[in-house]
């Protein structure tokens, strides 16, 4: 019996890329899931927070936190769960896109074997994690923002426990990139450049001992 993913994506008031992501997932997703999309009309950008406690509030073993300005391709859970299930203390799998802040990603070949990432450097954006290593490895640092919290996790993950993070370059989500930030409303003045400069500076500082 293959065991139920529940699939939260993370969509604010930007219809035109959020309704091809549901699509998609509906459409793509053959293994069995359960959909939770969260509003996040009220703009909060401290990332760690939010995945936290939709996290926490999940009753599945094995979740999937989605950013919406993306699209799945065939099978991409299936294969994502395949090395989640078979690679042993696997507590990450991320997939193959087009677009991320890490290239390996990017670069993968699709016809690749899955990948251990032991420098835990890959992109939040769509990430299956394991709950049992969540539990084990601890909460996603809130000291982050909108930026940084995800490499600083896995990289965490990778090496400060016996669990590890794996790329799937068989599973593909589309991933159109800083949507959010470039489509924001006029009146948002949050500041996103200086957010990234600061994480750079934490993920330096907290990672150096790993």
């Amino acid at each position: 019996m293959r065991e139920r993913v529940e699939i939260i994506v993370l969509k604010y008031k930007n219809p035109d890329v959020e309704v091809p992501c549901l699509v998609s997932l509906v459409r793509n997703t053959d293994w069995p899931y359960v959909l939770t999309v969260y509003d996040n009309r009220n703009g909060t950008k401290n990332m760690a927070q939010l995945w936290n406690r939709l996290i926490k509030e999940s009753h599945e073993e094995y979740i999937v936190v989605l950013d919406s300005d993306t699209k799945v391709d065939v099978q991409w859970l299936t294969r994502m769960m395949e090395v989640m299930k078979s690679v042993p203390n696997c507590g990450v799998v991320v997939p193959r896109t087009n677009y991320c802040a890490e290239t390996l990603q990017v670069k993968a070949s699709p016809d690749g074997s899955p990948l251990q990432i032991v420098h835990g450097l890959v992109s939040g954006f769509c990430f299956l994690l394991r709950l049992k290593a969540y539990t084990e490895v601890g909460d996603f640092d809130e000291e982050f923002g909108f930026y940084g919290q995800d490499s600083e996790y896995f990289v965490r993950m990778a090496k400060r426990s016996r669990w590890n993070v794996h790329l799937q370059p068989k599973a593909y989500v589309f991933h159109y990139g800083q949507y959010s930030v470039k489509n924001r409303d006029s009146e948002e003045v949050y500041d996103f450049a200086a957010d990234k400069s600061r994480a750079l500076e934490l993920y330096h500082q907290k990672t150096a001992g790993y």
